[in-house]
């Protein structure tokens, strides 16, 4: 799933590890190719539910959404300042490619 902030491209690359979805935030540079921004977002599943790949890939770019407002340690602002329309036309990219 890409989508642009700021004039710049990002990727989201979901993966999963038993029973946790990873929504990892890759920029994509025109001269280095695909850099990772350390920025993940992570939905874990009690291991007695029932695994749904969408709604963990849900839960996870939520909370990437989230990790992408927050200060990291030793900044004093956030890397990101996502607006309401940022976070809705990345809502929109993803269920452009994913159902409901």
């Amino acid at each position: 799933m890409f989508f642009e902030i700021d004039g710049k491209t990002y990727r989201v690359k979901f993966s999963r590890t038993d029973t946790t979805t990873y929504a990892n935030l890759i920029r994509v540079e025109p001269d280095a190719g695909l850099v990772e921004t350390n920025i993940v977002g992570i939905a874990s599943l009690y291991h007695k539910d029932k695994f749904v790949k969408s709604t963990g890939r849900k839960i996870a770019l939520a909370h990437l959404l989230e990790r992408m407002n927050e200060i990291s340690a030793g900044d004093t602002e956030p890397e990101f300042t996502l607006t309401r329309e940022d976070r809705a036309n990345i809502w929109a990219e993803y269920f452009k490619t994913h159902k409901k």
